[in-house]
Parts: C-alpha cells; structure tokens; sequence
C-alpha cells in the first residue's frame, strides 16, 4: 500500500515542486534546453496503402542543461581521461521520461551507473542512469513520456544528475545529436 501512494506521489511531483537547479560539474553547459515533448512524423513509405504515422519523442527531462557532454574528458571522480559514453542533465528530485516507445530490459543497480533503466526501442536502445527511484519493470511495454524513475546520485556520481546515453547495434552514440537529428527529419 506504502509503495503504490509513493509511487503516485512522485507522478505528482513536477507539478508541485519545482527543483532549484545547481552546478555539478567544473564546466558546465553555456545553455539551457526546454523542450519537453516534440512529435515527429516518421517516414511515409512509397506504397498507395500506407498511412502516415508519427512517433511521439519526449526529452528524459522537461528542464536541464548539460553538464558534461559525450565522449573524451576528465572523469570528475578518477581525474583520468575517460570516455563519456552518454550526457550528463542537471536534475534534482525530477521525474525522467522514456524518450519513445519501448520495452524495459534492464532495471536495477550497476556500480558505476547506480540505479538505472535500460529501454529497447527496437533499432536503438537508451539508458538513464544515477536514478535514486527506478519505477518500472523488466519486460513492461511502455509508452513515450512514460514515467521511469526519479533523478538521484547513486552509483559513481560526484552530484545528483541524469546520465542519457543512446545505443545503435550495440555501440555508444552521441545521444544529443541522435535528438537533434531526428528533430532535424521532423522539419523536412
């Protein structure tokens, strides 16, 4: 009984409370991005019966900036250089949303990444890390926007944040510009 009104009070949350958000990181990003929900129209095939369909993308968070950015730097706890395998959101006590349509195929602790969801979209698969509340399942179908956790700073993190990271046939991608052109497809 606990679990499920704690459950929906998180679903309440970004309507009640709005976080303050602060500096995580020695360099962070010079702007923000507010873009919570963008529909995009997929491909309209070539034969007389298809219709046109769209795909609803929603941004794991609806207010952020990036505080450390895909690929080379100094990781902030080791000091050595690493490679950022996603993009690190300035977050506190927000709700992450699944960017599209998928299915949970991980949920639970990792030790860098702490509390974390992997989600198949079918050709890609995303991953949001450092959650202090996972509330999904592996197996459970979910839709885009669909709640899937709140952000924290478990796992290897020097703050609380998002980690965002966007897999494409098993390798890491630059989860920022895999948004930006899908965005860009969607004003052709």
């Amino acid at each position: 009984m606990e679990i499920h009104f704690f459950k929906f009070f998180l679903l309440l949350l970004p309507f009640s409370i709005h976080a303050q958000v602060k500096q995580i990181s020695l360099y962070p990003a010079t702007r923000w991005i507010k873009t919570p929900e963008i529909n995009l129209p997929l491909p309209v095939l070539t034969e007389p019966a298809a219709k046109e369909t769209e795909i609803v993308i929603h941004m794991p968070l609806s207010d952020y900036s990036i505080t450390s950015g895909f690929g080379w730097r100094r990781h902030p706890v080791t000091g050595k250089a690493d490679f950022h395998k996603g993009v690190d959101l300035t977050a506190k006590d927000k709700i992450v949303r699944n960017m599209m349509d998928g299915k949970v195929i991980w949920a639970g602790y990792h030790k860098n990444l702490g509390n974390y969801v992997r989600i198949d979209h079918g050709t890609i698969q995303s991953v949001y890390g450092h959650l202090s509340v996972i509330i999904v399942n592996v197996n459970q179908a979910i839709n885009s926007g669909h709640p899937i956790g709140i952000t924290g700073s478990t796992g290897r993190a020097t703050g609380e944040h998002l980690h965002f990271a966007v897999m494409s046939n098993g390798v890491y991608i630059n989860p920022w510009k895999y948004l930006q052109g899908l965005i860009n497809k969607s004003n052709k």
